[in-house]
This record gives C-alpha cells, sequence and structure tokens, in this order.
C-alpha cells in the first residue's frame, strides 16, 4: 500500500548537502542511480570485468591525452598506449581490483554491524552529555569559527563539548554555507578533519578500530578473490546495486517532507533491513542467472583424481 505524500512538499535541510541544487540535474542523477543500481544489483557478476575494462580503457585515454601535453608527444599515439595499458590493468588484473573494491564494500559493511556496538553507544552519551548541559545553562561550545588556513587547535578532551562542536560543524559541509564553488571546495577537506578529530574524542580506539576493521576486510577480499571469485563478485555487484539504489531513493525523500520518511526517522531499523533483503536477493538472483555449463572458476585449481593403473600382469 502506497503512502500518502505530504501536500505542498518543501526543501529539507538535509538537501542542502547535496553537490547540484538544479532539479533536473538531481532528478536526472536519481534515475541514473536507480538505473545503474538495478543492473549491478541483478546482473552485475555477467558485466562487471567488461565493465572495469571499459573504465580503465577511458582513464587511460585520459591519462594518454594529459601526458602528452606535458611530454610533449603525440597525443593520438599517446591515448592509444594510455587505452592499451588502462584496458589491460582493467582486464587481466580483474581479481586484484576484486579483491579491492569487495574489500571496501566488506569494510562498510562491518563497520555498519560493529557500529551499534562501538559507536553508538558512545555518540548517544555524548549527545546525552550535551543535552544536559543546555538544560543545566552550561555553555559547551568553543568558538568553530577559524576556518582553512587556521590552526585546527578548537579541541575538546570531553565528549559533550565535542558533540557540540561537530554539531557547529557540519552545517559548513553544505555547499549552501559559502558563496562560491571553489570556497566550499577550500573548506571541505579541513571542516571534515576537524569532525573526525572531534569524533576521536567521542569514540575510544576509533582509528584502531577503524583500521583493524579494513584489515579484516582486506585479508577476507583478497581470500576470496583468489579462491570464490565468483561469488566475492556476486557479493560485490549486488551490494553495490543495493547501495546505488537506496542512495537515488534517499535523495528523492530528503527533497520533500513525506510520510516515507517520517517512518524511517521514527524506525531507522527499516532502513536497514530493506537494503539487506535486496541485498541477500540479488545474491540469490543472480547465482541462479549463472548458466549451467559454466564451471565455478574456484573449481580451475582442482586436480582430477588419476585414473586406477591396470596391473600389468604375464599372460600365462
Amino acid at each position: 500500500m502506497m503512502l500518502p505524500i505530504a501536500e505542498n512538499p518543501v526543501m529539507t535541510n538535509l538537501s542542502d548537502y547535496l553537490f547540484f541544487q538544479q532539479p533536473e540535474i538531481i532528478y536526472g542523477s536519481v534515475v541514473l542511480f536507480i538505473a545503474v543500481g538495478i543492473l549491478f544489483w541483478l546482473f552485475g557478476n555477467q558485466f562487471h570485468r567488461l565493465f572495469l575494462t571499459v573504465l580503465f580503457l577511458g582513464f587511460g585515454i585520459l591519462a594518454g591525452w594529459y601526458l602528452a601535453g606535458i611530454y610533449n608527444v603525440d597525443v593520438f599515439l599517446s591515448m592509444i598506449i594510455g587505452a592499451l595499458l588502462g584496458a589491460g590493468l582493467g582486464y587481466w588484473f580483474f581479481r586484484l581490483w576484486l579483491a579491492i573494491l569487495g574489500a571496501i564494500l566488506i569494510w562498510i559493511v562491518l563497520t555498519a554491524i560493529t557500529s551499534w556496538q562501538f559507536a553508538i553507544p558512545y555518540l548517544q552519551l555524548a549527545a546525552s552529555e550535551y543535552e544536559n548541559s543546555l538544560h543545566q545553562g552550561i555553555k559547551l561550545m568553543p568558538d568553530t569559527t577559524s576556518m582553512p588556513g587556521e590552526s585546527l587547535t578548537n579541541h575538546s578532551d570531553r565528549p559533550g563539548q565535542a558533540y557540540a562542536i561537530i554539531k557547529e560543524l557540519v552545517p559548513k559541509l553544505s555547499p549552501r554555507e559559502y558563496k562560491n564553488w571553489q570556497d566550499w571546495r577550500e573548506n571541505f577537506l579541513p571542516v571534515l578533519q576537524r569532525i573526525f578529530s572531534q569524533l576521536r574524542v567521542i569514540i575510544p580506539h576509533l582509528m584502531l578500530s577503524t583500521y583493524l576493521l579494513a584489515g579484516i576486510a582486506l585479508v577476507i577480499g583478497v581470500v576470496l578473490a583468489l579462491l570464490r571469485p565468483t561469488f566475492l563478485n556476486i557479493f560485490y555487484t549486488s551490494l553495490l546495486g543495493v547501495l546505488l539504489i537506496c542512495f537515488g531513493i534517499f535523495i528523492l525523500l530528503i527533497l520533500k517532507k513525506t510520510e516515507q520518511m517520517s517512518i524511517l526517522t521514527a524506525y531507522p531499523w527499516i532502513g536497514g533491513l530493506i537494503p539487506a533483503l535486496m541485498w541477500i536477493g540479488g545474491m540469490f538472483v543472480q547465482y541462479y542467472r549463472l548458466p549451467e555449463q559454466e564451471e565455478d572458476e574456484e573449481d580451475d585449481d582442482e586436480e582430477e583424481e588419476p585414473a586406477p593403473r591396470k596391473s600389468k600382469g604375464k599372460k600365462k
């Protein structure tokens, strides 16, 4: 049953963080994200290698064109060499890129799972300390106006104060906070660094847990790429497709105050359950779409059992 959409929808503050504010660009991007997401979600295993090959071919052409201008060589020849090298890297090193890209998505999954135990409780505690300080009339907010080029020493050693700093810094990630695109580009990375430094105050061992999960994800990605590449390819492309679809739908929801957005706000677990079910369903669809005559790549290294030798007895 379709939920009703509120009348006279208005822009929300969350939509200010979109890179482009023109409606035609936003809706075009949404259609692109959802369409590409569906392709990866249900059919990614069949064209992923070709996709990476074409992608690296394009990068090789751009690199050849760029380097030709620097070293004053023939542009056409440089672009051809770049295209051949790029296509070769994309095709012959497919398992390497599959291991790296799969490890990134595995790291995202592990971070989402472990955050409920290692991050969310600390954030809730910091938010509670911040709210209590407001009720008691205590001001925790230091000066957060120093921007790029200045020292990033506005640092707190208390979770409540760090949470207050983050609340002031997050809106400065929005392009609407700046007069032009160049100012936003110059300010984005320093502001992001300051937010991360405050998160380290709130969440103990943030760096250690991040590196540990990244290492585990990389090991899993490499092992699966070597032993079970077909499974990793299905795992990766299905999850990537779900993320693209959810991102496109999320953009639509934040543009308007809809009933669906209020439900997701009240029950955030729905936003994790539905993508998880889509992910599992996409993996099953891709697995059963594999050609029957196609042998899994993980069986390539299996040796055939030697046939029993016939005894060479002398005939009487």
